[in-house]
């Protein structure tokens, strides 16, 4: 089903926005990167769970970019991706992110309402996924913290 779904979402994209396919019809990876700098949030967020189901590494430069796109659901997609991935490249830049949806809420807890950055369970999903031991310190900061991953979440990021 997801395979359906990822040659539609190629077919459209590739109708839409003039990008190139694999012979036979399929979408290549680097039509879901081109993608990610669509003006359509929707597009991106979508490039960014293909690319993520697809598992290609030359997607990792892209998506850890796509971690600052002005969308949060862009963000979300491209966290999620980059585990799916299971390049350990992206552990730094998921590290930052993770970082600074902390700092972020820390500092607008004293003037007011917190708006994330981007989905904490997404990040610690990916990190966990990734399996870095420098990831440890946040993670483990994480589970101290007031947020508190799904208890399956917290199995995967431990072990």
């Amino acid at each position: 089903m997801r395979l359906v779904a990822l040659v539609l979402m190629g077919l459209l994209l590739g109708a839409v926005a003039g990008v190139g396919m694999a012979t036979g019809g399929l979408p290549t990876v680097n039509a879901f990167i081109q993608a990610l700098g669509d003006n359509d949030s929707h597009k991106r967020m979508d490039a960014a769970v293909s690319l993520g189901d697809l598992g290609d590494p030359r997607a990792v430069e892209p998506l850890i970019s796509a971690l600052n796109d002005s969308n949060v659901y862009v963000r979300d997609e491209a966290a999620r991706a980059l585990g799916e991935i299971g390049d350990r490249r992206a552990t730094d830049s998921l590290i930052r992110v993770l970082k600074e949806d902390l700092a972020s809420q820390s500092n607008t807890s004293r003037r007011g309402r917190y708006t994330p950055r981007i989905d904490r369970l997404s990040v610690v999903e990916s990190l966990a996924d990734l399996a870095d031991p420098k990831s440890i310190d946040i993670l483990s900061q994480i589970l101290r913290g007031p947020f508190r991953p799904s208890k399956s979440s917290s199995v995967r990021a431990a072990s």
